[in-house]
């Protein structure tokens, strides 16, 4: 699958640490190719999570056109607050 990176994602990735930024590219990588473990969020339909030490990565799949869309890149504390 396709992964795509919404404006507000890319703004809370630009923010972090280089170590961190990198870490999170690589997982991107991996969740393109089918090798993270993610959850399902609650209460959305089509919202995931996973996770990267205290950051989460909350992303949205569309299955029929293939593409994942990363909608935040957060602190766990932070990243469920209006969502």
């Amino acid at each position: 699958m396709q992964v795509k990176i919404s404006r507000q994602a890319e703004k809370d990735i630009e923010s972090l640490d280089h170590k961190t930024r990198a870490k999170v590219y690589k997982k991107l990588h991996d969740l393109e190719n089918h090798n993270v473990n993610y959850s399902k969020y609650k209460s959305k339909e089509n919202v995931f999570k996973t996770e990267l030490g205290k950051y989460r990565i909350v992303f949205e799949v569309d299955k029929q056109y293939g593409t994942i869309l990363v909608t935040k890149v957060k602190l766990r504390k932070v990243v469920y607050r209006n969502l």
